[in-house]
């Protein structure tokens, strides 16, 4: 996954920085335990 810049999920993915697959991951981990922070 990308280096924390502070940019969000969307703007990473669109600047395709990150992948189907890391957004994929990133919210299947929260829909898993949505209460562990984004960060």
């Amino acid at each position: 996954m990308a280096e924390k810049s502070g940019a969000t999920f969307g703007e990473l993915y669109k600047a395709k920085s990150i992948t189907d697959a890391d957004l994929d991951a990133a919210i299947d981990a929260n829909f898993a335990d949505p209460t562990t922070p984004w960060s």
